[in-house]
């Protein structure tokens, strides 16, 4: 069966031709809202706003549409992971091209204008994927912003 687009962050697993290596934190997140947004992850950045908006015309199929005067918003903390960041900045530049998706099983493909592919593969539901310090090792200075919603109370 084919995972259903808006009821899972999607992770990237290869651009351009060329796979994504694993990172402690994903290098990219996609998520596409029920409200027909675009959300996500870039490194340790959450990425967000109006610019990009997706519309299907099947469960596995469907096209993406961008609004130029709508900025995308991304938080600028500093990534630990510089490789990590320089392959999210590059999905992201990209994403102002993308046409269109497909679906197939797990797997979501992204179609840019230059004729080139994202595959990203769905990593579970929004309220449980892991994509934060919580799947990271103590070595991700990302977990020790007091900032980040996911996080464990803890005592000031």
């Amino acid at each position: 069966g084919v995972v259903p687009i808006s009821a899972s962050v999607w992770a990237l697993r290869s651009l351009e031709n060329r796979s994504v290596p694993q990172f402690h934190l994903e290098a990219v997140t996609l998520r596409l809202q029920p409200d027909h947004g675009i959300g996500g992850t870039a490194s340790c950045n959450s990425v967000g706003g109006n610019e990009f908006t997706w519309t299907a015309v099947s469960s596995a199929r469907g096209s993406f549409a961008r609004e130029p005067s709508q900025p995308t918003i991304t938080t600028a903390v500093g990534c630990n992971d510089v490789a990590a960041t320089q392959i999210a900045d590059r999905f992201w530049t990209l994403m102002s091209k993308a046409r269109e998706w497909s679906i197939d099983r797990d797997n979501l493909s992204i179609r840019f204008d230059d004729g080139t592919v994202a595959v990203l593969k769905a990593i579970g539901q929004p309220a449980t994927a892991s994509i934060d310090c919580r799947s990271a090792d103590s070595n991700n200075l990302d977990c020790l912003n007091a900032a980040n919603p996911w996080e464990g109370e803890r005592d000031e």
